[in-house]
């Protein structure tokens, strides 16, 4: 059962891409692309090297992105990082406009840092790109000099256990928004709780770095959330995605005990996985009430249904 239905309305993948097409443009994925019964190609997804192929193919044809992801890291997603993008290019609009040239803090990049040169290729935006991580900073600096990139995404190595402190201290200008999707776990336990297939995936391709945290998202958010309340406007929107539902709905908590703070939320849909998102600002006036960006109302009841189950799968497996 797919989310597809439900992702953001300019995702350019709601339609689940042509494997047989992309198997002509790109020698490199054809051995991943096997037929099934009635001869269509479809994709191994528990094959960490297809889809790692995947990610690597969607962002050359889709966005002209050569990105190379390292053996032994988290593979990311393109529709589920389009997604965060596409929500947070929404929510800019709402907000009061502030120059044309947009910038962001891209917290924990990562090697690939997919969300910052994809918001940079497609929008044109500015980044600063956080990482603890000395092999994962090496990387990200390599992925963006190998788009080009230089002058519109910059990596900042920050210490572990520091969200924004870091990199605001080293930077003077404000920024228009951050964006964030934390390490899920707390420790090896936390990762126990998991369905085997998922676990080992985890296990044996994630760095530790990645996946656990002291305190897990849920910590690693509230810091973000302290952070916000000493910058305030100095970064105009704050927002993270989360992958427990459990933590989106203890920040949600969180956030309505704050005064002049105003927030939303919504649901990052796609494939066969549910991420959630928060996002906040301080700049008075903001209303976030009329904005719901999937529109459920105007979702088929079959959507709707189908929403509501896979919502149920989610917290099962969490």
């Amino acid at each position: 059962m797919s989310f597809n239905s439900l992702m953001h309305e300019r995702n350019i993948y709601k339609d689940r891409p042509d494997f047989a097409k992309i198997a002509i443009d790109y020698p490199e994925f054809r051995k991943y692309a096997i037929p099934n019964r009635k001869g269509k190609l479809h994709v191994n997804f528990n094959d960490p090297n297809a889809l790692r192929m995947v990610t690597r193919v969607l962002l050359k044809k889709d966005f002209e992105l050569d990105v190379e992801i390292p053996d032994g890291y988290l593979i990311p997603t393109v529709p589920q990082r389009l997604n965060y993008i596409l929500w947070i290019e929404d929510l800019l609009t709402i907000l009061p406009k502030n120059s044309e040239n947009v910038s962001g803090i891209d917290i924990g990049t990562g090697p690939c840092a997919i969300l910052s040169l994809l918001g940079s290729k497609k929008n044109g935006w500015h980044f600063v790109s956080t990482e603890t991580a000395d092999e994962a900073v090496q990387w990200a600096k390599k992925n963006i000099e190998n788009n080009n990139l230089e002058s519109h995404i910059k990596v900042a190595k920050v210490n572990k256990g520091k969200v924004l402190h870091d990199v605001m201290v080293e930077n003077v200008e404000n920024f228009d928004f951050c964006v964030c999707n934390p390490p899920f776990f707390e420790n090896k336990d936390d990762i126990r709780k998991k369905r085997p297939r998922i676990r080992e995936k985890l296990e044996l391709f994630a760095k530790k770095d990645e996946i656990f945290s002291d305190g897990g998202e849920v910590s690693f958010v509230k810091q973000l959330l302290k952070d916000s309340l000493i910058l305030k406007d100095r970064i105009r929107l704050y927002s993270s995605m989360f992958g427990k539902k459990k933590s989106f709905i203890e920040m949600l908590k969180e956030l309505q005990c704050i005064e002049g703070i105003s927030y939303t939320k919504t649901e990052f849909c796609q494939g066969n996985t549910i991420r959630w998102g928060i996002a906040w600002t301080f700049i008075k006036d903001v209303n976030f009430e009329k904005f719901y960006i999937y529109r459920l109302k105007d979702q088929s009841h079959r959507s709707l249904k189908k929403l509501n189950l896979l919502l149920f799968i989610q917290l099962v497996g969490n």
